[in-house]
């Protein structure tokens, strides 16, 4: 789902007519690739703790990141809802694999 969401980010300054601010491009580009590439690394493989903290630190970014550039009013929710979304499915994949440790009292 974490796929979907990395998707979404990288298309949505087209979706949301904001591409033609420079810093917005850059930025949901890297950060959705970024997330797609971690993401996929989990699907393919199993998830560890590294890649639950970088796809945290992407939802992290996206929930910031709109209102720290110069969005339209409109744009701040297609990014921040996924972000939201993102953040949420990292605590669930955390909570769903015992084997990532750390919680709990489980420490590895």
């Amino acid at each position: 789902m974490n796929c979907v969401m990395a998707l979404w980010v990288m298309i949505s300054p087209w979706m949301l007519r904001i591409s033609h601010q420079g810093n917005v491009l850059a930025s949901c580009f890297i950060g959705g690739f970024i997330l797609l590439v971690v993401s996929l690394w989990g699907a393919i493989g199993q998830w560890t703790i590294w890649g639950i903290v970088i796809s945290a630190a992407c939802g992290i970014f996206f929930v910031v990141q709109p209102f720290l550039g110069h969005y339209i009013n409109g744009a701040y929710w297609g990014i921040v809802v996924p972000g939201i979304i993102t953040l949420f499915l990292d605590y669930w994949t955390w909570q769903t694999y015992p084997s990532l440790g750390l919680r709990r009292g489980t420490g590895t």
